[in-house]
Parts: C-alpha cells; sequence; structure tokens
C-alpha cells in the first residue's frame, strides 16, 4: 500500500515492540535485537521460542514484525496469519495491525479481494482501529469505489471527531463524486485541524486542488498545486499543475511555474513539469530548454530518457539523444529504460547488433512487466529485420506470456507464420489477435491490414485518432493508409503528425508500412519542409542553452 499506510504501519509495529506484554527471555532478548537493528539476532532469539513454545502469539507477531522488516513477505504471511489466530482475543489492537500488514502484501500483489478479507478481520477484531479505517479508505480509492471510501470517512469522523484524517477521506470521496464545493469544505476543516508541515497537508492541498478543476476556478486550483508541490515535490501534484495548463491558455500556468523554479533553484521538479507542459502544448524547444534545466540540477536516468525522447522524436537529433541515453546508463547502470531506448534507437540506425546487445541488457533488468514486453517487443522486430525469423517468434510468445491480450503481438506472429507458409497457425494468431480488440481500438485498422482487409482497415482507420493534437496518432492513421493504398488520407494524416511536432525522421525515412507513398512528391516535400524546420528548432535550441 502506499505512503499513509505505510507510514501509519511503521508506527503502530512500534507499539508492539514497545508494550509491556508478559514475555519470555527469548522475546525479550528478541526486542533487545531488534531495537538495536539486529534483525537476524532477534530472528534466532524467535525461533527458540517458537521451538519451546509454539502457542506464543506474540512470538509469532513478533517474528512477522521482524520477517517484514527483512523483506520476507511469505514469512510474514505464515506468522502473522498464525498470530491473528492465537491473539484473536487477547490482544485486538496488535490483530488489527497485523491484519492491515498483511492486507498490505496482498493488496500490493493486486489481490483485492483477500485484501480487503484482512481488512475486515482487522475491524472485527477491534472496530475503532484507526490504521485498519484508513488502510480500508486506502483500498476503496485505489479501486475507485468512491460510496464505500465516503462510508469509510464518515465512520472514521464519527469516531474520531477531533482528527483530521475522517475529513481528508471525505475530501478525496467527494471529489471522486464530483461533489466539489463538499470536498473544498471537509479539505479546508481537515487543514483547520493539522499542523504546519504535517504529512497529509500535501495531500489535503491536491484535493482543493482537484475540486478547483472541478468547479473551473483554475486561478484557485494552480495555487493550491502549487502549494502542494512546496509541502512534498510529488508527481501527483505536478500533475495537476500540468493538468490546469490544459484547460488555461497563454503563459498564466508556466510563469507561475517559472517562479516557483526560481525560488527553488535546487528542485529539479519544476523545470521537468515545465518542460511536460511544452511538450503537451507542442512547444519541443522550450520544452527541451527546461528539461536541460532539470538535468543541470539532478541528472538522474529519468530526466536524461526523458530529453534523449525530445530529441529524438521532437528535434530529429538522434545523436543528441543517443548521448543522453548512454549518460542515463552511466548514471544507473540498472535503469532498464535507458538499455530499452538506445535498443530502439540503435534499431533505427540498423545497428542491429548493438540493438540486440541493449535489449539483452534491458531484459536482464526488467522489474516490470511492461518494460520487459516492450523489450522482448523490441529485440523480436530485430531478429525480424535480421531474417531470423525463429527467435523474433520465441519473442513474441515469450511476450505473450505476460500479456496475451497484446493483438499488435499476435498479429505479428500471424505475419511470420504466414511467412513461413504456415497458414494454420497464422489464422489462428489473426483470430486470437482480432478477439483481444475491441470494435473501438485503434489497434482494428492494423488488425484488419494483418489479415489482408484492407476495406475494412480503411473503416476502421477512420476511429485511429481520438486525440486531434497527438503526432503519434496522427502518423499511425499515415502508415493504415499507406498501406492500404489511400496515399492522399495517409499525406494528410502524415502532415498533421509533423504540424504536432513529430520529427523522429530516422525512423520515418525506413519505415516500411510508408513505403506506398515514399517516392511521391508530396511525401518528400513535406520530409524537406519539416527537416528544415527541425533544424532551425535545434539551432534556436542551441542558443538558449548557451545562456543557460
Amino acid at each position: 500500500m502506499k505512503k499513509l499506510l505505510t507510514l501509519l504501519l511503521l508506527g503502530a509495529c512500534l507499539c508492539v515492540w514497545a508494550g509491556n506484554d508478559p514475555a519470555s527471555y527469548n522475546l525479550q532478548r528478541a526486542q533487545e535485537a531488534f531495537h538495536n537493528g539486529d534483525e537476524k539476532t532477534a530472528f534466532s532469539f524467535l525461533s527458540n521460542e517458537l521451538r519451546t513454545n509454539p502457542t506464543n502469539g506474540y512470538a509469532h507477531l513478533y517474528t512477522a514484525e521482524v520477517c517484514e522488516k527483512l523483506g520476507y513477505k511469505s514469512a510474514v504471511l505464515n506468522y502473522g496469519s498464525k498470530a491473528i489466530q492465537l491473539l484473536w482475543k487477547a490482544a485486538p489492537d496488535y490483530v488489527a495491525t497485523m491484519a492491515c500488514s498483511i492486507a498490505d502484501i496482498y493488496l500490493e500483489a493486486g489481490d483485492t479481494v483477500t485484501a480487503l478479507d484482512y481488512l475486515d478481520k482487522a475491524l472485527q477484531a477491534n472496530k475503532k482501529h484507526r490504521y485498519t479505517l484508513l488502510a480500508r479508505a486506502q483500498l476503496f480509492e485505489e479501486a475507485e469505489r468512491a460510496e464505500q471510501l465516503r462510508q469509510v470517512g464518515e465512520q472514521y469522523r464519527r469516531l474520531y471527531p477531533k482528527d483530521y484524517w475522517g475529513y481528508v477521506i471525505l475530501a478525496r470521496a467527494y471529489n471522486m463524486q464530483a461533489r466539489y464545493d463538499d470536498a473544498l469544505a471537509q479539505a479546508d476543516k481537515a487543514l483547520s485541524l493539522m499542523q504546519p508541515g504535517e504529512d497529509p497537508v500535501e495531500m489535503v492541498l491536491r484535493s482543493r486542488s482537484r475540486a478547483g478543476i472541478g468547479l473551473k476556478r483554475y486561478q484557485d486550483a494552480l495555487s493550491d498545486a502549487v502549494k502542494a508541490a512546496r509541502e512534498s515535490m510529488s508527481y501527483n501534484a505536478l500533475d495537476l499543475i500540468a493538468e490546469i495548463a490544459d484547460s488555461v491558455p497563454g503563459s498564466t500556468v508556466t510563469d507561475t511555474v517559472r517562479t516557483a523554479s526560481l525560488a527553488a533553484p535546487a528542485e529539479s521538479g519544476w523545470p521537468f513539469i515545465l518542460a511536460d507542459i511544452y511538450v503537451d502544448r507542442h512547444d519541443y524547444v522550450n520544452a527541451a530548454y527546461a528539461m536541460h534545466e532539470a538535468v543541470l540540477i539532478e541528472p538522474n536516468a529519468i530526466l536524461l530518457n526523458s530529453l534523449g525522447i525530445i530529441y529524438l522524436n521532437h528535434l530529429n537529433a538522434p545523436e543528441e539523444a543517443e548521448q543522453l541515453y548512454l549518460r542515463a546508463i552511466q548514471r544507473d547502470s540498472t535503469n532498464e529504460s535507458a538499455y530499452i531506448h538506445m535498443a530502439s534507437l540503435c534499431f533505427d540506425l540498423r545497428r542491429y547488433d548493438d540493438a540486440l546487445r541493449y535489449a539483452d541488457k534491458a531484459l536482464s533488468l526488467c522489474s516490470s512487466t511492461s518494460r520487459m514486453v516492450s523489450a522482448l517487443r523490441t529485440r523480436g522486430h530485430t531478429y525480424q529485420f535480421m531474417h531470423r525469423n525463429d527467435e523474433a517468434l520465441r519473442d513474441y510468445y515469450r511476450a505473450l506470456v505476460a500479456k496475451p491480450d497484446d493483438s499488435g503481438l499476435w498479429f505479428r506472429i500471424g505475419r511470420l507464420h504466414r511467412l513461413a507458409g504456415d497458414s494454420l497457425l497464422a489464422d489462428k494468431a489473426f483470430e486470437q489477435g482480432r478477439l483481444t480488440i475491441g470494435s473501438d481500438s485503434a489497434f482494428t485498422a492494423e488488425a484488419w491490414l494483418a489479415m489482408g482487409d484492407f476495406d475494412k482497415a480503411v473503416v476502421a482507420a477512420a476511429t485511429m485518432v481520438q486525440d486531434p493534437e497527438s503526432p503519434y496518432q496522427h502518423y499511425n492513421a499515415a502508415c493504415v493508409y499507406a498501406q492500404a493504398g489511400q496515399a492522399d488520407r495517409a499525406l494528410d494524416h502524415l502532415q498533421s503528425s509533423f504540424e504536432y511536432g513529430l520529427r523522429n525522421f530516422l525512423h520515418i525515412e525506413w519505415d516500411t508500412d510508408l513505403d506506398n507513398i515514399r517516392l511521391l512528391p508530396r511525401f518528400n516535400q513535406l520530409v524537406e519542409r519539416y527537416k528544415q524546420q527541425a533544424e532551425q528548432d535545434l539551432t534556436t535550441l542551441k542558443q538558449q542553452l548557451q545562456q543557460l
């Protein structure tokens, strides 16, 4: 569970260890070792206690807490469940706290049903347990169950009318229900009960900002979002500022962020969100300049990668992008995103061996399913262009194990099976891909192309551009129309992609999806015109950077 519950549970654990419960020699020595930061010695004494007295619920409880500190989650579940069973009547507060810890583990694993079951057990043990109520609120908010969140807030407020948490929960629930005036009232009440600098202040200010956005009081919303970011430079607060910028044209938001940045010159979050706003407004020169400011303050892998993406996709500067990705790897050799970016860039540069090497490294580091799938897709695509189709199929199938509803992977597999002359496997892959997409999916047009039905692909392509200002959606539509033989439509969407800032000519100039329009005069005119603009933008940026 996230920061809120983590902080509360840490406090609860200290209460457990500080309690004056009857304890054997082993338990006393275990507590001493734990307080001295020696978890392994504490575990040894607890193991001795459990060998001699396996029904000592406190020994199970303390062992679960030590295992939680050591990161042994399966052991927490084992010892914690036993402690709940043995201490159900003897120590309801401890039972409730341990049930919250177990719920936390199940929630992190994505098992909200079991997490809620344990939170229900915690309430059964102690109906007034603060941590349980707050954990339930966290769960309901993450599940977007607004009414249940509101009910928890009301319950907490009735039990603890002088505690601000009930009002915090209600403010967030009312925002989810679009009851923005009520959300503001509850947030103001929460602030009146808080001391300056308390952790939830940032959360409440974000609730106020969210309500202000809902009421279209954008200046008030901006003020609260900036205050929240000053309290705690969280991406949640910065995202609110970016959202407000979408609704407030002109320089009001950017000027406000710039002022905040000048007041906190050591904080990279301000120029980072400024860059994000400029990207949304398709002002890529100022976006790159702001991101450079962020990198100067904090040259971490995330910021370096972000700057590299701007250089590659919007300023037609692959060499600069490569240097930034390499710097990201030097800064953090465990950052899989940098290796994935490098693999993709090397693929575009036709440096296939380098692409494979970086993809391999990314796969050895991947900590999330989405990044693993991305790395496998890039490596599979590289193998495909190297005519190593068996290895490409292997990677695509591996990616499908992690993401079986990825229609694009199914269609790539279908094409490869068709090339190999295996029409049965190809048809099965195409059918599976068709089943994984909805009727309004942006992948639908590409699905029909993969299956060779160009008429249906053209019909489906009409719904591909959901965001009229997205250069990538226009580019994908151009690829579909080009393959379907609709040259004029393809060129119109290609032009729109350029107008909204796409400048990755390294990719565009070899992309086989555009082969049907590549020799047309208008295609070359568009590419040359926007290449020149990219050169001008890059020159302007370099002049600005000299001043920086």
